[in-house]
């Protein structure tokens, strides 16, 4: 277990280049301090098809991550209002994948160059994996992240990022 730990450390080290809090604008940060400290970043999908873009701005949100694709073959219909939207209130916006890992490395490059196809790359915020689940154990998640987020980097020439939450497999892994 240590040496997944050890991996694991590593490419989140190796692939976290941008310090934020993404999720919910409610969301309180999980040490309890002040949010006042916290860069709150949103998270916006097809279940927002519409938005208030200058309330979100008003309300000291710094940014917003928007749904790009879901594997290979679904595609956020609402991507383009919602990036266009954000930016007409001068919010960065990034692009992201939801990600369920369930195939080897050719299902992570397809899936990569899908959301790259989907417009992913171009957000003004790095673009990023949303690692929530997989079929996968821990370790074969994190090499499959990891030919995503390289497929996306060399495709783009932009540092992707991984967002993934204390309820995932990994969790477990870094732990022991």
């Amino acid at each position: 277990m240590r040496s997944i730990r050890r991996v694991l450390i590593a490419l989140a080290l190796s692939f976290s280049t941008v310090p934020f809090f993404a999720g919910s604008a409610m969301a309180a940060p999980i040490d309890n301090s002040n949010c006042s400290q916290w860069l709150r970043i949103i998270d916006i999908s097809s279940y927002q098809p519409s938005v208030d873009w200058g309330q979100v701005s008003r309300s000291g949100i710094a940014g917003a991550y928007i749904k790009i694709s879901e594997g290979t073959g679904y595609t956020n219909p609402y991507a383009g209002s919602q990036r266009a939207g954000s930016s007409s209130v001068g919010l960065p916006w990034g692009g992201y994948d939801f990600a369920a890992p369930s195939g080897g490395i050719d299902q992570a490059i397809a899936e990569a160059d899908y959301f790259i196809q989907a417009g992913g790359g171009a957000g003004t915020l790095p673009p990023m994996l949303d690692l929530e689940q997989s079929q996968l154990n821990p370790t074969f998640t994190a090499i499959w992240a990891s030919y995503w987020l390289a497929e996306v980097k060399a495709k783009t020439g932009r540092q992707p990022i991984v967002y993934t939450g204390a309820y995932y497999p990994f969790t477990d892994a870094v732990a022991n």
